[in-house]
C-alpha cells in the first residue's frame, strides 16, 4: 500500500503558470511588496525629483560665478577708495571732512561767483599744487595729482556754454523793455566740428585746456576769463551750462578715474550743481589669469543653459506642445541677460583696455611737451592743432558705458537670483517665497491701480500746495515718488511744515488715506497669499530629505551603470495589469538581481512613493481615486479568492482519486 501511494502524483507539482502568477498570501506576509500603482508612481516621482534636483546646482553655481565676475569687473571696494579720496580732495560733503574754512564746497555753488571761486581756490590748488603761491617745486611725477595717488591724464577741461539770442515768446509791454533772450531749448552739441574748430571757437562753446605741462595754469586761466569776459564768451546772460572733465590714473590701484563738474544755468535764475565719478580698473586680468577663470565657468554654464533650453525647445516642437513655458522663458531671460551684459562689457573693455587709448594719451603728452618747448608767441597757433578733444570724446563715453555696465550688472544678477528660484520651484517647501509673490501680484492686480490713482490725487495736491517752492513737489512725477517715499519714511513732515498753512491737513489726509488704508490693505492681502501658501498639504515633504533619496539613487545606479535595471523594471510595469503586487523576489527575477539587491529597490521605490503626491483638483477626483482604489482592492480579493478555489478542487480531485484507488484494492 505504501508503494501504491507513492504512484499517486502530487497535485503541487502540477500547478499552472496561471496559477503560480497569483500572488501568495504567505509570501506577502513575510516580505515588504509594492503594487504596481505604487511602483509605477515611484518611478514618475523618482524621474521627476532626479530631473530638479540634478538641474538645481547649476543655476546656483552660476549665479555665484557671476556675482564673482561682476566684484572683478568692477571692484567695488576699490573704487570706493579711488571715489571717496577724490571727492573729499575736490567735492567734499558734510560727512567726508570738516568744512575747511576759507574754502567753498562745490555742491554749495549758487552763483557764477561762486564759481569762479571754487575753480580757483579749491580745484586748482589741488591739482597743480607746484605753481601755487609759494613756487616750491616738486618732481614731475607728482604734479597734477589729486588725493596724492590720481594722477591728471591729458589735460583739465573747462567750457562754458552761451545760448546765441533769440526772440522772446511775448511781444508785450512788458518783453519790450526786458531785453534780450537766449536760446535755452536747442542743443549745442560739444562735439560738433573739426578739431582746428573746436580748439579755436568762441561760440557757443568756449573751451579752456589746462596740461600738466602749462608752466602757468592761473595766468592762463586769468586770461581765458579776462578775455572772454571782453568778447562775450564767458559766464554771462546766455550762459547755460559750464563742464568741467577730469581723467585720472590711480597707478597704487590701478584705475581709471572720469570726473564730471556741471553746472547747469536754469531758465528761472538757478544754478544747479551735479558731481559724477566714475572709476573702472585699467586691466582686471593683468594681475592673474586666475581673474579669466569666472568668466569662462559663466560662458560654459550659459551655454549649457542654450543648449537645454535648445533640445528641450525641439523635443516639444517635434510632440507638437507649447515651445516655451514659464519657467523656460526665465530661463531664456537668463540667457538674454547674460549676452547683453556681456555685450557691456566687451564695449567698455575695447574702449578702455583694447584699444589704442593709451597710445593716444601718449600722443597728448608728447603734443604738449612740444607745444611749451616753442617761444611763448608761437603757442597758440600751435595749440590750434591739439588732439586733446579727440581724448575728450572718447573719455565722454566711458562714463556712459560704464553706467550701462552697471545698470546691466543689477538687472543680469537679478534675473539669475530669479533663475535659481524658478529651479527650486518645483519643490513645496522652496517655493513659498515666488508663490507668495505671483499669488500676491494676482490678488493685488486691480487694486494696484486704485493704490495709483489715490497716490497720483495726492500727488498732484501736494504738486500744487508746495510745488512752488519745494523741488520735490516741483513735477507731478516728483511728486509721486516724494508720496511713495513717504511710505517708507523717506521724507518727513518738516520740510513741508512752513511752506503752506494747508500742510498738516495734507500731511495727515496722506497718511491716512496711503499708510493707514492702503499699505494695510496690500499687507494684508500678502499675508493671506502666504497663508495659503503655507498651509497647502505639502507640510510633511523635505527637501533635504529628497536630495539624500536622490543624491543615493544616482550613487545606486549611475555612478555604478546600473541605469538599465530601471529601463527592465519600467518595461515589467508597463505591461502589468495594474493590480500586481510585487514582492523583492519579483522585482528581482524581472530585472535580474539578487534578492537583496530586489529588497533594496523595493525600499527605495517606496521611498519615492512616498514623496509622490497626486494632484487635487477638487472632490470629484478625490471620489474618482477612491473609488479606483476600491475596485483595485476588490480584484486583489477576488484574485485571492480564485487561487484558493483552485487549491481546494486540486485538493477534492486527489482525495477523491485516491479513495477510487483504494476501493479498487479492497475490491
Amino acid at each position: 500500500m505504501k508503494s501504491d501511494e507513492q504512484t499517486l502524483p502530487s497535485p503541487f507539482d502540477n500547478w499552472s503558470p496561471d496559477i503560480e502568477s497569483i500572488p501568495r498570501l504567505s509570501e506577502g506576509d513575510r516580505t515588504e511588496t509594492i503594487s504596481t500603482s505604487d511602483a509605477r508612481a515611484a518611478l514618475a516621482t523618482r524621474a521627476e525629483l532626479r530631473t530638479h534636483f540634478l538641474n538645481v546646482p547649476f543655476p546656483i553655481v552660476l549665479f555665484f560665478a557671476f556675482v564673482t565676475v561682476v566684484l572683478t569687473h568692477t571692484p567695488i571696494y576699490q573704487v570706493f577708495f579711488v571715489n571717496h579720496g577724490i571727492s573729499i580732495a575736490l567735492s567734499p560733503l558734510p560727512a567726508d571732512t570738516v568744512q575747511r574754512p576759507g574754502t567753498l564746497e562745490f555742491m554749495n555753488i549758487r552763483t557764477a561767483a561762486d564759481f569762479e571761486s571754487w575753480f580757483e581756490f579749491s580745484l586748482l590748488p589741488e591739482i597743480f599744487p607746484a605753481k601755487g603761491g609759494n613756487n616750491s617745486a616738486l618732481e614731475n611725477a607728482t604734479i597734477g595729482r589729486i588725493g596724492s595717488y590720481n594722477q591728471v591724464v591729458g589735460a583739465v577741461e573747462i567750457s562754458v556754454l552761451n545760448a546765441p539770442k533769440a526772440k522772446c515768446p511775448s511781444d508785450g509791454q512788458l518783453a519790450s523793455h526786458y531785453g534780450a533772450c537766449y536760446n535755452f531749448e536747442s542743443n549745442f552739441e560739444i562735439t560738433d566740428g573739426d578739431l582746428h574748430t573746436r580748439n579755436t571757437r568762441r561760440q557757443p562753446w568756449y573751451t579752456l585746456y589746462l596740461p600738466l605741462q602749462e608752466p602757468s595754469p592761473y595766468t592762463k586761466y586769468k586770461f581765458w576769463q579776462e578775455h572772454g569776459s571782453t568778447g562775450g564768451y564767458y559766464i554771462n546772460l546766455g550762459t547755460r551750462q559750464i563742464d568741467i572733465k577730469i581723467t585720472t590714473y590711480n597707478g597704487e590701484l590701478d584705475m581709471f578715474t572720469y570726473l564730471r563738474f556741471a553746472l547747469d544755468f536754469q531758465a528761472g535764475g538757478a544754478i544747479e550743481p551735479k558731481y559724477s565719478v566714475n572709476s573702472v580698473p585699467a586691466n582686471p586680468y593683468a594681475e592673474s589669469a586666475i581673474s579669466l577663470l569666472p568668466d569662462v565657468l559663466v560662458a560654459l554654464l550659459g551655454l549649457r543653459l542654450v543648449v537645454r533650453r535648445l533640445v528641450q525647445l525641439a523635443a516639444r516642437m517635434k510632440a507638437r506642445t507649447a515651445w516655451v513655458m514659464g519657467a523656460d522663458a526665465i530661463e531664456w531671460l537668463s540667457v538674454a541677460a547674460l549676452i547683453v551684459y556681456y555685450v557691456a562689457w566687451l564695449r567698455l573693455f575695447q574702449r578702455c583696455f583694447a584699444s589704442d587709448f593709451e597710445d593716444q594719451v601718449d600722443a597728448l603728452r608728447t603734443f604738449y611737451d612740444r607745444v611749451y618747448a616753442l617761444p611763448a608767441a608761437d603757442q597758440p597757433e600751435a595749440m590750434a592743432s591739439s588732439p586733446q578733444p579727440s581724448v575728450s570724446d572718447f573719455m565722454d563715453g566711458f562714463a556712459p558705458a560704464l553706467g550701462f555696465l552697471y545698470i546691466m550688472s543689477i538687472l543680469t544678477c537679478l534675473q539669475l537670483a530669479v533663475n535659481v528660484m524658478a529651479a527650486l520651484h518645483f519643490h513645496p517647501t522652496m517655493s513659498i517665497l515666488s508663490n507668495t509673490i505671483i499669488a500676491s501680484v494676482k490678488r493685488l492686480g486691480t487694486f494696484l491701480f486704485l493704490f495709483l490713482l489715490v497716490v497720483m490725487a495726492l500727488a498732484t495736491s501736494g504738486a500744487l500746495l508746495f510745488g512752488t517752492k519745494l523741488e520735490a513737489f516741483a513735477s507731478l512725477g516728483a511728486a509721486m515718488i516724494t508720496c511713495i517715499n513717504m511710505i517708507f519714511n523717506g521724507y518727513e513732515y518738516d520740510n513741508i511744515r512752513d511752506i503752506n498753512p494747508l500742510a498738516v491737513v495734507w500731511y495727515w489726509l496722506s497718511q491716512s488715506t496711503i499708510t493707514l488704508v492702503l499699505v494695510n490693505i496690500m499687507l494684508a492681502v500678502i499675508i493671506s497669499a502666504h497663508e495659503d501658501i503655507v498651509h497647502v498639504d505639502h507640510g510633511k515633504r523635505s527637501f533635504v530629505q529628497e536630495m539624500l533619496y536622490v543624491l543615493c539613487d544616482v550613487l545606486r545606479t549611475d555612478c555604478v551603470c546600473k541605469g538599465r535595471h530601471v529601463l527592465r523594471l519600467q518595461e515589467r510595469l508597463a505591461i502589468d495589469n495594474g493590480v500586481r503586487v510585487w514582492t523583492a523576489g519579483d522585482i528581482a527575477q524581472a530585472i535580474g538581481i539578487s534578492d537583496a539587491q530586489g529588497a533594496r529597490w523595493v525600499r527605495t521605490l517606496k521611498q519615492f512613493a512616498s514623496v509622490h503626491t497626486a494632484p487635487k483638483a477638487d472632490a470629484t477626483d478625490d471620489a474618482a481615486t477612491s473609488s479606483m482604489d476600491e475596485m483595485a482592492y476588490r480584484r486583489r480579493l477576488e484574485d485571492r479568492i480564485k487561487f484558493m478555489d483552485a487549491k481546494l478542487e486540486v485538493l477534492v480531485e486527489y482525495i477523491q482519486l485516491h479513495n477510487q484507488q483504494r476501493m479498487l484494492q479492497n475490491v
